[in-house]
């Protein structure tokens, strides 16, 4: 796959530098297929994914590039956070708020949050559940099959990410209850050869 864009040819590639030919929406999510995921983003619109991206949660901003798609935007964990509670709630985003105490008593746990967070439906659920349902395979058969053995058969939805030259890996899991984002990298931005599946699935 080739496009030309403003900048000049952008010739997006697998992490193995292999194709595979016509493969579902749910297989190049559970394994991180660029090329498929770049022929989303054609298809789709660069603005159109920066509007949905900030419908969800995301506040930095975001350049209007088909490579959006692959990550290629700088976010920050809790905005990632935000973005995929908004998918495990079904379309409804809400504000962080801070915790202010966590009391466990007799196998009981109640948290206190500092104020009760702001919410307000921006996805149509049946959209986000279809997503979530797809989400799911990256552990039960892709990047993150990692996680199966500490599960115990809990279906949760999992994404793995890695940027250009390996300098940043994430790992984002979200149930029904929680969303838990895990980054790695190098604050000086420099090449680090890392994997979402490597380096921040472990964390």
């Amino acid at each position: 796959l080739s496009v030309p864009t403003r900048q000049g040819e952008w010739t997006p590639e697998n992490f193995d530098h292999q194709y595979r030919g016509m493969v579902s929406l749910r297989r190049a999510l559970e394994e991180s297929l660029n090329v498929p995921m770049a022929r989303v983003a054609i298809e789709t619109g660069a603005e159109d994914i920066v509007r949905t991206a900030h419908q969800a949660g995301i506040e930095s901003s975001l350049p209007a590039t088909y490579s959006l798609a692959l990550g290629t935007g700088e976010v920050t964990p809790r905005e990632l956070a935000v973005a995929y509670g908004t998918l495990a709630s079904l379309g409804v985003r809400r504000e962080p708020s801070l915790i202010r105490n966590v009391d466990a008593m007799e196998g009981e746990v109640a948290v206190s949050l500092q104020s009760q967070p702001l919410a307000d439906r921006v996805f149509d659920p049946a959209d986000c559940f279809l997503v979530l349902d797809m989400l799911t395979g990256v552990v039960e058969r892709g990047t993150g099959r990692g996680m199966q053995s500490v599960l115990g058969g809990r279906r949760v939805a999992a994404k793995t990410g890695s940027t250009q030259d390996g300098r940043d890996a994430w790992f984002v899991m979200a149930s029904g209850s929680a969303v838990v984002v895990a980054w790695v990298g190098r604050d000086d931005g420099k090449p680090a050869r890392l994997t979402g599946g490597s380096a921040a699935l472990p964390v």
